[in-house]
Order: structure tokens, then sequence, then C-alpha cells
């Protein structure tokens, strides 16, 4: 294999719900072949950070230092499993600045390889009646539904991750 066929590897990972999940390196390359993840890891470990402001300064100073100092033109693979708040901080930071593909680890299946006629996609659901209120829910169903009883009565926008097949 050429050095054409050679990833960075991304890892950020934080306790969820006390639990410290685990992002196996064989899991890693199973998901990212053809491709082969080059040496240096890219590792941002969050279990011991109890509030945002702390998750943020660790992930500038991560991504400042190893990524938009060096300037490569290296593509990159994230493998995340964070509080939400973290990985979306991850996202804002890393911008367009640089070249990210981004893998969901699927619980049905215990991996983080899409299968091969699955896409990832969202989809956008406006309330049904358009009246105006200066109070409203915005669902971002990532990685499963939202039980929307527990939610204030307001309109509800949601934003739901989904697959796809053959797109």
């Amino acid at each position: 294999m050429g050095q054409a066929y050679g990833v960075r590897i991304i890892k950020m990972w934080s306790k969820i719900q006390n639990q410290v999940p685990q992002i196996g390196n064989q899991d890693i390359y199973d998901a990212v072949e053809p491709y082969y993840p080059l040496e240096e890891t890219l590792n941002i470990d969050l279990t011991q950070v109890e509030d945002i402001t702390t998750a943020m300064t660790t992930i500038e100073r991560v991504v400042n230092l190893h990524l938009l100092s060096e300037q490569k033109q290296e593509k990159y693979c994230l493998f995340c499993m964070a509080k939400i708040p973290y990985s979306c901080y991850l996202g804002y930071v890393l911008g367009n600045k640089v070249k990210v593909d981004c893998f969901q680890y699927f619980r049905d299946r215990q991996n983080w390889k899409w299968s091969g006629e699955e896409q990832p996609g969202f989809r956008v659901i406006n309330p049904q009646e358009e009246e105006k209120t200066q109070e409203v829910n915005v669902l971002v169903e990532v990685s499963g539904f939202i039980d929307k009883t527990l939610l204030p009565d307001n309109p509800c926008y949601h934003i739901h991750f989904y697959k796809v097949k053959g797109r």
C-alpha cells in the first residue's frame, strides 16, 4: 500500500453515565479499510473532565497543537465516544480547516463500520402547526429517539440521523 492509503486517527472519549467507553484498535482498522492508520494516533481523553469549560480548553489545546499548527494535508478519521456537547465542540474547533471523515459506533452491530450499502444522512422535520411562539423544542436525535413526553408542550423541530441504502 502506498502513502496515499494512510490516514491519521483521531480518538476522543469521555465518561458517559459514569462509564468509560473503549475504542478498540482492531475496530478502527476494520472501519477504515482499505486505508490503514498511520502510526501516531491523536488521543483526546476527557475521562477526567467534569465540566464543559475544561473539555473545551483541552480540545482546543490538542487540536491547535497537533492539527492546526502542523498545516499537514493528511486525511483524518474521527472516532468519538464522548458526551454530545464535547463532540459538538470538537466539530466546531475542527471546522472546515481539517479534512475529517467521521465514524459512528453502531450499537446494533457493535462496530464502527458502515455496511456496504448504508450511507449517513439527516432529516429535518418542522412542527406541523405554524403558530409563532418564542419557545420551541429542538430535538437532535443522533443515536436514538427522544421521548417527547419528557419535554414541555412546545412546537418541536427534529433533526434526526438515519441510514439510507444505495445513496
